[in-house]
């Protein structure tokens, strides 16, 4: 489950790789 994953990285403090897809998302968004 995608929301387990993140709530888990933020209380884990690992959130380089939501960065990371936000990032992608915006590149596939905007070419």
């Amino acid at each position: 489950n995608i929301v387990i994953q993140i709530l888990e990285s933020v209380r884990d403090g690992h959130i380089n790789w939501i960065s990371d897809l936000l990032s992608a998302i915006c590149m596939t968004n905007h070419p």
